[in-house]
């Protein structure tokens, strides 16, 4: 499937201009014993968020490995992202990079299909394009999901995939097509 919006969140100049930044107010204006702190917090950021990647497309949104529905998500909630609680990024329900190397960030809330709440918080060079992607397949994904509105859907489990039939399965998660497949093995299921 093509992308709408795809960026890699690689680690910029600014990044380090910052980093010497924090270790200098950290060293003159808080105290020395700071710095190898402010040094490994953010090394882990560049570890953590170096290679992430933000993935969006006329179904789903993925930050890094995790994946949300456009359909969940409120349109209403769209705004700038906050810096997450120190444990948010370790929830499932969290779609989150937000490096403090980005130029801005985004963040939409909503509900998955039970009821627990997606928060999606990125950092981004391109901002704007972004959230123009964001909202045009938010609404796009919520038109489609009223089509289906008073139908049942079919229950979560391996169908044959659409994109490559008798080729390979895909999970079907009672809401929507994943980004899982499997290939097809003859006699197995």
């Amino acid at each position: 499937m093509v992308p709408l919006f795809h960026e890699r969140l690689g680690v910029h100049r600014r990044a380090w201009g910052l980093l010497a930044l924090a270790l200098g107010v950290g060293l003159v204006a808080i105290h020395p014993l700071t710095v190898p702190l402010i040094a490994l917090s953010w090394l882990y950021a560049v570890v953590r968020y170096a290679r992430t990647e933000v993935h969006v497309d006329t179904d789903t949104v993925r930050v890094g490995k995790r994946v949300a529905a456009l359909a969940w998500l409120d349109p209403t909630s769209l705004g700038r992202a906050r810096n997450p609680w120190p444990w948010r990024p370790f929830t499932r329900t969290y779609l989150g990079a937000n490096p403090i190397w980005t130029n801005d960030s985004v963040r939409v809330v909503g509900r998955d299909p039970r009821g627990r709440k997606v928060v999606v918080a990125v950092g981004t060079q391109r901002r704007d394009e972004l959230i123009a992607v964001l909202e045009w397949g938010m609404r796009s994904a919520r038109a489609r999901a009223g089509a289906w509105a008073g139908t049942s859907l079919p229950v979560a489990g391996w169908y044959d995939d659409p994109w490559a039939p008798g080729a390979s399965w895909r999970w079907w998660d009672g809401w929507q097509w994943t980004a899982y497949s499997a290939p097809t093995f003859r006699g197995r299921r």
